[in-house]
């Protein structure tokens, strides 16, 4: 069977020689076109709802927000898992889905759920996450001022210009702005003022949602024109603010500016951003969309980045990329190509020293990228991306440590010389992550305790972590309690 096989190849050899070469174009294509990343992304297809509640317990966010949400969720079919986090004013609940689900289907079953639910008035209406994983951030920049815009305009530019813009990248799920300040109109009541014209609070609260719309007017026929009708009568300054009407006390009209002043102001803080020797900034995060090449998007991120710095941002404020994943793609798609290299060469030598034929023990060698462009080829037919492990740093050429707990040693020594009150924790965010989608919890050993009363059940924890402490080889135990 095998000589008959030979023989014809031989035979038909530019016929073998147009296949090798189609092989090589289509191997070649799918290379280029398969989504590249350093890591395979295992985590499940899964739905996060955050709804928010503010200034409520998290008892009271529980019991309005997150018990409801659950019970709605409950009837959707293939769900391997569901839990949820309650935190001071918000609440967070996850599903994870069975293997192979279509993340559209499962989004639109969650839609569907969601919209049965109903929520007290307060709280915002449920939203679901971008589908995105774990392993999705792929991108962060700075926006960074001459010193001419301070973080509360940056924190606006980054929310009403920059981030818009690149949300429309192909690939992108979604981006998060994180830092600086976010920009309100305060009026600020002056009770003396309040009591001489006798107006409540509420009648001034009143007043300023009336006079901050817009309505319509309908369409006024003139001739062969129709001439469209609307007032407008949203508020776009502090004056105009100022200039709202409340009543008239003894004829006399009665303005906002009469009874509170107006001042730009900035609602609470939630979150610091710190790099390098900034000690107040703003940055971006930007997830990719599952399943998307992230060389590709962040090519288009990088081309959005560039025309927003040289066409729309003012004068002395400009985005700085600081984290690209395109980064440990390449240096890990340089590891595995060199390691390819030297197996391919170590083969060709060993073939030359038992064959001793070079062009023989050559055509032999040339199964090896062979075999990877048929490969390839499979992957782009089959939507399998391609993805390489990481090749981790050899410990050898470690300069000061040798070991991960020597470096989170040091660091936290050094950390708690300088902040003695402050307890301090130490993750690899993405493996992190990962293991949390796909297990609840990224901790190699988790104790879960229920019950009803929470102030037990904190007691519990504490005295369950002096009891892990003191297993030999247990380390970084701590009690995982959101919130405030």
């Amino acid at each position: 069977m095998l000589p008959t096989l030979i023989n014809r190849a031989i035979d038909n050899r530019w016929l073998i020689l147009g296949f090798a070469l189609i092989l090589v174009g289509c191997g070649l294509f799918a290379a280029v076109h398969l989504p590249v990343d350093a890591y395979p992304d295992i985590s499940p297809q899964k739905a996060w709802i955050i709804t928010s509640y503010p200034g409520r317990a998290p008892e009271e966010v529980e019991r309005q927000i997150t018990i409801p949400i659950e019970i709605a969720l409950r009837t959707i079919p293939r769900v391997l898992d569901m839990r949820s986090d309650t935190i001071f004013g918000l609440s967070a609940v996850y599903l994870v889905f069975e293997d192979g689900v279509n993340a559209q289907w499962a989004r639109a079953q969650v839609h569907e759920r969601l919209a049965q639910v109903e929520l007290p008035e307060e709280a915002s209406k449920p939203s679901l996450e971008p589908d995105t994983s774990a392993t999705g951030e792929i991108f962060r920049y700075e926006l960074v001022s001459d010193g001419t815009v301070d973080v509360m305009e940056l924190h606006t530019l980054n929310e009403w210009v920059v981030m818009p813009e690149l949300q429309r990248t192909p690939g992108v799920a979604g981006l998060y702005n994180f830092g600086g300040l976010e920009k309100r109109y305060s009026v600020i009541f002056h009770p003396a003022q309040l009591l001489r014209y006798n107006i409540s609070v509420e009648d001034v609260i009143e007043a300023l949602e009336k006079n901050n719309a817009s309505g319509g007017g309908g369409i006024l026929l003139r001739g062969s024109m129709d001439l469209v009708i609307h007032g407008t009568g949203v508020i776009e300054n502090i004056d105009q603010i100022k200039d709202v009407f409340i009543k008239s006390v003894g004829g006399t009209p009665i303005f906002v500016s009469d009874v509170a002043s107006v001042e730009v102001d900035h609602t609470t803080r939630w979150s610091i951003y710190s790099r390098d020797e900034t000690d107040d900034g703003v940055q971006g995060v930007v997830q990719m969309r599952r399943g998307e090449n992230p060389s590709f998007v962040i090519r288009a991120l990088k081309e959005n980045i560039a025309y927003l710095n040289e066409n729309v941002l003012p004068d002395g404020v400009q985005i700085v990329p600081f984290y690209d994943r395109q980064d440990l793609v390449d240096a890990t798609i340089g590891t595995v190509t060199h390691s390819v290299s030297i197996g391919i060469t170590l083969v060709l030598l060993v073939l030359l020293l038992f064959i001793g034929r070079p062009l023989m023990a050559l055509l032999v060698a040339l199964t090896i990228p062979f075999s990877m462009l048929f490969a390839f080829c499979l992957m782009y037919l089959t939507n399998i991306p391609m993805e390489l492990m990481i090749v981790p740093k050899p410990q050898s050429q470690w300069k000061h440590f040798s070991t991960k707990h020597e470096i989170k040693d040091a660091l936290r020594k050094r950390l708690s010389e300088e902040f003695p009150t402050t307890d301090f924790s130490f993750s690899q965010v993405i493996l992190d992550q990962v293991i949390d989608d796909t297990n609840g919890t990224s901790a190699q050993l988790a104790i879960e305790i229920t019950g009803p009363d929470f102030d037990m059940l904190l007691d519990l924890a504490i005295q369950s972590k002096a009891l892990l402490q003191s297993i030999p080889g247990a380390v970084d135990v701590a009690i995982d309690q959101p919130g405030p």
